[in-house]
């Protein structure tokens, strides 16, 4: 490794070479690489290839001194013997067929609601509506009071909160409503201020 390391810093030339990755997984992907530590550390960049046993999809995991770490999702050709690119994040791709359908149709139309979802691609209203719901449980949609549906992170239509907002009422200490037929809030006492705390 370290003449081949050599030999590009020289030459000011890229040298690729080919490795294997270890049987054993593991949530780092660097140490999958084969080998000593040494091995990935000499290497100015490393790419990992990452493919589940009969799939066509893979994950091509990247880091290095001179890159931002990243991934990117690919496919294969078998007929080409290539790889290439796909669209959206790899997060789309290790999802089952339905919530990567509709995790890409939310990206590009956030706030949508389930049938928008269903008409636009195809699905049935009831499969889409309890997927939503799933997928918003497993912290991959998230929804707002009128059962729009956006990514973690997009921003809700304006004025619909993602929560309820708290009633106006309950925050105020000296003009709080009593509704009928409800208890009458107590006032909140004020919080004294440093010439009342020394008096």
């Amino acid at each position: 490794m370290s003449r081949a390391k050599r030999l590009a810093d020289t030459y000011g030339v890229a040298v690729v070479l080919i490795h294997h990755v270890r049987k054993m997984a593991s949530e780092d992907f660097l140490s999958e690489v084969s080998g000593t530590n040494g091995l990935a550390g000499a290497a100015d960049a490393t790419l990992v290839l990452k493919r589940a046993r009969g799939t066509a999809d893979g994950v091509l995991h990247v880091t290095g001194r001179d890159v931002e770490e990243a991934e990117y999702a690919m496919a294969f050709q078998p007929a080409a013997g290539l790889w290439h690119l796909l669209d959206g994040p790899p997060e789309d791709h290790a999802l089952s067929d339905t919530r990567a359908a509709i995790a890409r149709h939310v990206r590009a139309n956030p706030n949508s609601t389930p049938k928008a979802i269903a008409d636009a691609t195809g699905l049935s209203h009831e499969n889409v509506r309890k997927t939503c719901q799933r997928m918003n449980a497993d912290g991959q949609l998230c929804v707002n009071a009128t059962g729009h549906y956006r990514l973690p992170g997009a921003e809700s239509p304006a004025g619909v909160p993602s929560v309820p907002t708290v009633p106006a009422h309950i925050t105020t200490s000296t003009n709080a409503h009593v509704h009928e037929g409800q208890p009458a809030l107590l006032p909140v006492p004020a919080v004294p201020t440093d010439e009342e705390t020394h008096q």
